[in-house]
């Protein structure tokens, strides 16, 4: 089995400067081999199958293979669907996690160059997965690259522009490609052998919807419908499954600072090195308080009378 990329953002370097992230792969070996005889043991006893549901984290997994705990934080293992179509994964990214291979859409107003007339609102990231049925030309249309002019969308056989130019006005478009690749505030689109380029923002929305688990992380969100057996309830053959990420991608994890920490600790040594010498005033040594004794009483005799010097 591969296992999935647990990543922080995505295995390859965005092109806006983000680096290779660290792989948070957790290899479930002793718990896959269980699993394993689970798969055959269900295969031999598939009457005994009753459907359930699961919502819950995911902690780790390997191949389509999940450890997740649930609400009651009891632990399950969840294999996931063989057919893409029937795992949807969401989230929401940041500009910098943007990379070339990416497929895009949005829509967009375009000038008779056939150039967007502003920076882009938002921008959804999606699988392109085969058709597996006839399908109505605006859902082909949001999956098959080019750039379509909205108003025909909903009319049969809307076909996408030839070249994305001698557009005869400003139009407003459903732009599907793949990213090529970018720089600063732009990005460089192939969308069916369209070349085009596209301004962006911090204030682009970019939303993920993947058929696929290749960023999912530790801690993202699962809810499964699928079937299990009563010999195996903590085992589940998933038939569907929607995981919903707690974190954008591309976002940088916070790390403890070991300096603050440090400076912190010195700060507390050095009140309380404080507080005790107030609360304790130091003293002189015993024999010296004796000496200074013996002075004073000797000075006090000193000024008194002798017995003959009385009336």
């Amino acid at each position: 089995m591969v296992p999935i990329c647990m990543a922080q953002c995505g295995d390859r370097v965005s092109f806006f400067g983000g680096g290779k992230c660290r792989l948070r792969s957790l290899l479930l070996a002793p718990i896959l081999a269980c699993l394993a005889v689970a798969v055959a043991r269900g295969q031999g006893a598939a009457n005994d199958a009753q459907v359930v549901s699961l919502k819950g984290k995911i902690e780790g997994g390997q191949g389509l293979v999940l450890q997740v705990t649930d609400d009651s934080n009891a632990k399950k293992l969840v294999k996931l669907p063989d057919m893409p179509e029937r795992i949807l994964y969401r989230a929401e990214a940041l500009l910098p996690w943007l990379q070339p291979g990416l497929w895009v859409r949005f829509a967009t107003e375009l000038n008779a160059m056939g150039q967007p007339t502003a920076p882009l609102s938002q921008m959804e990231v999606f699988t392109p997965i085969p058709v597996r049925s006839p399908l109505p030309p605006e859902q082909l249309a949001r999956r098959v690259p080019g750039i379509y002019p909205v108003a025909a969308l909903g009319a049969n056989g809307a076909q996408p522009f030839q070249d994305g130019k001698n557009i005869p006005q400003t139009a407003k478009v459903l732009v599907v490609g793949q990213i090529a690749g970018g720089q600063k505030d732009r990005i460089a689109l192939q969308c069916g052998g369209i070349p085009m380029q596209v301004r962006v923002d911090d204030k682009t929305q970019i939303t993920v919807t993947l058929n696929a688990i290749d960023f999912v992380q530790p801690g993202d969100a699962i809810v499964v419908q699928g079937l299990a057996s009563a010999q195996s309830p903590d085992e589940i053959y998933a038939q569907t499954a929607t995981i919903t990420a707690v974190k954008k991608l591309g976002e940088t994890p916070e790390a403890d600072d070991p300096q603050q920490e440090g400076d912190e600790g010195k700060g507390k040594n050095k009140s309380n090195r404080g507080r005790a010498k107030k609360g304790k005033e130091p003293q002189e040594p015993k024999g010296k308080v004796d000496r200074k004794k013996e002075e004073k009483e000797d000075q006090e005799d000193k000024g008194k009378p002798s017995p003959g010097d009385l009336p």
